[in-house]
């Protein structure tokens, strides 16, 4: 389970829970991502910051969630969740990817989309989020291509794993990124639609 929330738009660094992982903007807002601990699990923790001119800055979004906030449990279990990249949509809407620990079993990757107001996108996948294959051990990165697809890199079975969505949440089998030793930790889209993915691998 995570939490998500938005603030208003402010000059100093949203406030630390356990850790920031990332930070991502658009529309003229920026978000901010990390992860906190409650109860036995971790909760991710999504600042979103937005320019407005009745609210003072760092006040929580009444307009976003509930208060300002949404609760979000990936696997439904109580896991313990973590997010590790964010990116957002021309239109608004909030793409996060990382991984999950069930209370038993092994982890899972994920992918969640929201609406710009906090509720789970219910046209991607089902109830706003994707639990990626077997074959992956980390997502670590995420970027949004101009028509919507969703590029998520990191680690897997293979080594360095770069994998594309649709914008419906479904795999995107035109795809095929060759398997390479190593593990990625950010991925970019180039104006040109091609796609940068760093990280290391052999003799890095």
């Amino acid at each position: 389970m995570f939490l998500t929330a938005r603030l208003t738009r402010c000059c100093k660094s949203p406030r630390r829970s356990s850790g920031l992982a990332g930070l991502a903007s658009g529309r003229r807002k920026t978000a901010a991502i990390g992860s906190q601990r409650q109860g036995r699990g971790r909760r991710l923790t999504l600042e979103f910051l937005e320019s407005r001119t009745l609210l003072s800055a760092g006040d929580l979004d009444p307009t976003f969630g509930s208060g300002g906030k949404v609760l979000t449990d990936v696997l439904g279990t109580g896991s313990d969740d973590r997010v590790l990249d964010i990116a957002i949509l021309i239109d608004g809407k909030i793409v996060a990817v990382g991984h999950c620990q069930p209370q038993s079993g092994p982890y899972s990757d994920f992918i969640v989309r929201y609406d710009s107001d906090g509720t789970p996108d219910s046209t991607f996948s089902q109830g706003g989020r994707v639990t990626l294959g077997s074959g992956w051990y980390y997502a670590n990165s995420v970027a949004i291509q101009p028509d919507g697809k969703i590029v998520v890199a990191g680690w897997g079975q293979s080594g360095f794993a770069v994998a594309r969505y649709n914008a419906d949440g479904t795999t995107d089998t035109g795809f095929h990124a060759a398997p390479v030793s190593g593990e990625a930790f950010s991925v970019a889209v180039e104006a040109d639609g091609k796609i940068v993915a760093a990280g290391y691998g052999p003799g890095a």
